[in-house]
């Protein structure tokens, strides 16, 4: 994890990322679909502005991985990347690897602070978050 934050802080240090609105918290959990398609997007509580490209990195991840495992399903990662690029999506794809590590670091992180102070969290999840680290590198 130290190597990770290391590389990482100095990842973000020079990164030239486009800063917009995103909204904080897109999953497919907060996608209210009709008749198959997008009829609403809901839980806005961490909408701010920052970088497209980390939100497109945690979609491309909930839509892509298993959730019990680190890896990703390679063909739907570049479909998915594709149809954001196509329907005129914000931010850079290219920065898709280090800030699905960067996000898989700061979970990591909050997981391991809620188990110091007693609070619940996940270990086998917080294990595979930090198996992605390496994954990832």
């Amino acid at each position: 994890m130290l190597r990770a934050f290391e590389e990482l802080r100095e990842w973000v240090a020079t990164a030239d990322l486009r800063v917009c609105a995103i909204h904080g918290d897109f999953h497919t959990g907060n996608v209210l679909v009709r008749d198959g398609h997008v009829a609403g997007i809901v839980d806005w509580q961490f909408a701010r502005r920052d970088w497209p490209a980390l939100e497109l990195a945690g979609m491309v991840w909930d839509l892509c991985s298993s959730g019990e495992s680190t890896a990703l399903d390679s063909a739907l990662r570049d479909q998915v990347v594709g149809q954001y690029v196509d329907a005129g999506g914000p931010g850079e794809p290219g920065a898709l690897e280090p800030l699905m590590r960067l996000e898989s670091l700061v979970s990591a992180l909050v997981s391991l602070t809620r188990a110091a102070r007693g609070q619940s969290w996940n270990r086998e999840f917080t294990q595979m978050l930090i198996a992605t680290l390496d994954e990832l590198a």
